[in-house]
C-alpha cells in the first residue's frame, strides 16, 4: 500500500506516542518536501519530531504548475501532499484539515484523518482503548468535534 501523509497526522500521532502505528498499519509513509520541512526541520507549532524515521520517505513533487495553483487554496504541505499522492499513485492520503481533505477527495484521492487511523488500529487490535487514544489526542490540542468523536466510537461499537 502506498501512503502519503501531510504534517498533522505525523505530529498528532507523535504527540501521543503513536507515530509507529503508521508503520504498523501501512509500512512506508511518503511525505513531500514541505511536510518534511514542517515536521522535521522547523516544527509546526511547538512540536518537532527530532529525526526522520527510516520508514518515512521524503519525496520531491514534479508538477510545479499544479503546486502553484493548489497553494492558492491550501497550505504548502497540503498542496504538496495532494500532488505527491497523485504523482506516485498513492492508495491513501493522510490529511486532517477540512479544506485539504475535501480538495483531495474532489481530485479523486482516497483520504483518511488521524482519528480514523486510530480507529483502524483499534479494529486491527493494535490499540486496546480507542476512547483513551482519542482523548489523548484532544488533550494534546488536536481538534476533534464531538460529532466526529461519537461517530468513531459508534464505528468501533463502543456506544
Amino acid at each position: 500500500m502506498i501512503v502519503v501523509s501531510n504534517a498533522t497526522p505525523l505530529i498528532a500521532l507523535d504527540n501521543i506516542n503513536r507515530l509507529k502505528l503508521l508503520y504498523t498499519l501501512f509500512g512506508k509513509i511518503y511525505i513531500p518536501l514541505a511536510v518534511y520541512n514542517d515536521v522535521f526541520v522547523k516544527g509546526i507549532g511547538k512540536h518537532r519530531i527530532p529525526e526522520l524515521e527510516d520508514w518515512i520517505i521524503k519525496e520531491t513533487i514534479s508538477d510545479i504548475d499544479k503546486l502553484e495553483s493548489l497553494k492558492r487554496i491550501l497550505d504548502p504541505g497540503e498542496a504538496e501532499a495532494s500532488i505527491l499522492a497523485q504523482e506516485i499513485k498513492a492508495d491513501l492520503l493522510l490529511i486532517d484539515e477540512n479544506k485539504g481533505y475535501r480538495k483531495a477527495k474532489d481530485i479523486g484521492l482516497s483520504v483518511m484523518r488521524t482519528a480514523t487511523v486510530l480507529l483502524t488500529a483499534y479494529k486491527k487490535g493494535y490499540i486496546s482503548d480507542l476512547k483513551r487514544e482519542l482523548n489523548a489526542l484532544k488533550d494534546k490540542g488536536f481538534y476533534l468535534s464531538e460529532w466526529h468523536y461519537q461517530k468513531l466510537l459508534e464505528k468501533a461499537k463502543l456506544i
